[in-house]
């Protein structure tokens, strides 16, 4: 089973309680005004320690994938423009509460443009571009029959007005 049991027909039941622990570590650098580079690292430990189904206590928690860490770089040439780069890695994760399956990791790479219109009111345009790639992952994966795929190459644009 699951980390949930059928008490009678279409009521459920958690069962069992989890421990999650972890760190993550941000660093930032700004070698000039123009240049900002940026490295998050995420850990995680996570363990079912109580479950109706003794089998179960041990074992990863499903979802929770143990290494997580996303690099980027903004480039201001002039005050009003800035060039964005990035890059995201999610590690593997159980998928399933025995254990028995895992989602593969992916990474995911990202670019963006912003510009600053020179208004009483702060106005930025902007511009990225998701998973430049295209890069076939999923977003979540809740058991092989429930799989939600993550989003492929993707341009955003748009309009940020500040009050």
């Amino acid at each position: 089973g699951e980390g949930f049991r059928t008490v009678s027909p279409g009521v459920f039941e958690n069962s069992g309680a989890t421990l999650r622990r972890g760190v993550e570590a941000d660093v930032r650098w700004a070698p000039d005004h123009q240049l900002e580079f940026s490295l998050v690292y995420a850990f995680a430990d996570s363990e079912v320690e109580e479950n109706a189904n003794p089998a179960l206590i041990g074992r990863l928690v499903p979802g929770v994938p143990e290494n997580t860490a996303t690099v980027s770089a903004a480039w201001t040439p002039f005050p009003a423009f800035r060039v964005n780069a990035g890059w995201r890695y999610v590690g593997e994760y159980a998928v399933n509460a025995a254990n028995t399956g895992f989602a593969p990791a992916y990474d995911l790479f990202d670019l963006g443009v912003s510009y600053d219109l020179a208004t009483r009111t702060p106005v930025r345009l902007y511009a990225n571009i998701d998973n430049l790639t295209d890069e076939t992952y999923a977003a979540s994966f809740n058991s092989p029959t429930s799989i939600a795929p993550g989003a492929p190459v993707s341009l955003r644009a748009g309009l940020q007005v500040g009050f």
